[in-house]
């Protein structure tokens, strides 16, 4: 009986939305996190601001809360969300939300463009062109106004970061079955 090895494949794209949002964004300060050859992870860097505390002082659930309050932000959180989740007054966390979005000032202008390019045309469109109508985004009711911006902000960001991992998976799938010695299942 022959044995035959196999081997799985998994792959990570390190802090991917954040990255296609400084992409997006062209904000010099986020940028200049992930061009920084020495910060390996944003989150960290972004906690440690935050909390007013060293990078090896920050703690995982730290930077965790990081990662959600900064894509609740971008995403369109309100301050009672926020203050939910931290677990503090809501207008100390609308400060919170006020102080990111001065600090990386292009994150505001990105969500702004998005949200006005997708009432003008109804839809916002992915890195790879891929559309997404959403037909409330001029709607009267401001609660369905509101979510469909919400919508096009996520959809352009988080629709991106789709496209860029299929289009990894399958340049992966591509490799291993060119490959003599590779066998895909």
């Amino acid at each position: 009986m022959t044995t035959v090895a196999t081997v799985l494949v998994t792959t990570d794209f390190s802090q991917v939305e954040l990255r296609i949002l400084a992409h997006l964004s062209s904000d010099p300060e986020l940028l200049k996190l992930f061009q920084d050859p020495e910060t390996s992870d944003v989150f960290s860097i972004l906690a440690c601001q935050w909390k007013g505390v060293r990078v090896d002082q920050v703690k995982n659930a730290d930077r965790e809360q990081t990662k959600r309050i900064v894509y609740a932000v971008v995403y369109g959180a309100g301050k009672g969300r926020l203050s939910e989740w931290l677990g503090i007054p809501a207008n100390q966390a609308s400060q919170f939300s006020e102080n990111f979005l001065q600090k990386y000032k292009g994150l505001r202008t990105f969500t702004q463009k998005t949200i006005q390019q997708c009432q003008m045309q109804g839809y916002v469109v992915s890195i790879m062109g891929r559309k997404r109508p959403l037909p409330h985004i001029n709607s009267q009711d401001c609660s369905l106004r509101a979510q469909a911006e919400r919508q096009a902000v996520n959809f352009v960001v988080q629709g991106s970061a789709a496209d860029l991992c299929k289009m990894a998976m399958i340049k992966v799938f591509t490799c291993i079955t060119s490959s003599s010695s590779l066998t895909a299942r």
